[in-house]
């Protein structure tokens, strides 16, 4: 096990616990022996739910994007789409990432390898902030086309999006107890 520096040892002893409970009282809490909870099974909820998140910003397009049925020119929902496939695309490749590697371990395909927890929470990261963007292009999309009574895909795009952030957020924690879960406070 490697040294870690005073500031890093501070910042786990003082703030890293709020924000990630400590691995014994995850272990304590579930009642589990095992910490990580990052399945083939979670993830592919996550990917579906993100998914659904860019299949209603492709309907918005198709609605209300240049050349759309709504005759809009307005870029949002372009915009919108653009930041969902993204996130689409982040969570295809950590899947693509462990599934090569062969990280989904049997008999329930968990994510054990610590590396691997840490590329999962770091690609979580990048599609929550996608799909923030996503879900404010949406957001303004619907806005642009109320009058137009156009809006229904773009709140539906909001919606799904709403839906999925909190899956990739415990998706994100879960890995990152799986990461800590060596760390010795």
């Amino acid at each position: 096990m490697h040294r870690l520096s005073t500031t890093t040892r501070s910042f786990m002893d003082t703030s890293l616990p709020a924000l990630v409970p400590p691995v014994r009282r995850v272990a304590a809490a579930g009642g589990a022996a095992q910490v990580c909870t990052v399945t083939r099974d979670h993830l592919d909820t996550v990917i579906a739910a993100v998914e659904a998140a860019r299949a209603k910003a492709d309907d918005d397009v198709a609605l209300n994007g240049p050349g759309g049925a709504s005759g809009s020119s307005l870029g949002a929902a372009v915009l919108a789409q653009e930041a969902a496939t993204a996130a689409v695309d982040t969570m295809h490749s950590v899947r693509a990432f462990l599934q090569s590697n062969d990280l989904f371990e049997a008999p329930d395909g968990r994510v054990t390898n610590v590396s691997a927890s840490f590329n999962i929470f770091g690609y979580a990261r990048e599609a929550i902030v996608q799909l923030h963007y996503a879900r404010h292009w949406a957001a303004v999309s619907a806005s642009q086309n109320q009058s137009q009574a156009n809006a229904a895909s773009a709140v539906d795009c909001t919606e799904r999006i709403s839906e999925a952030l909190p899956l990739l957020e415990a998706l994100s924690a879960d890995a990152t107890r799986c990461y800590l879960q060596d760390v010795q406070p």
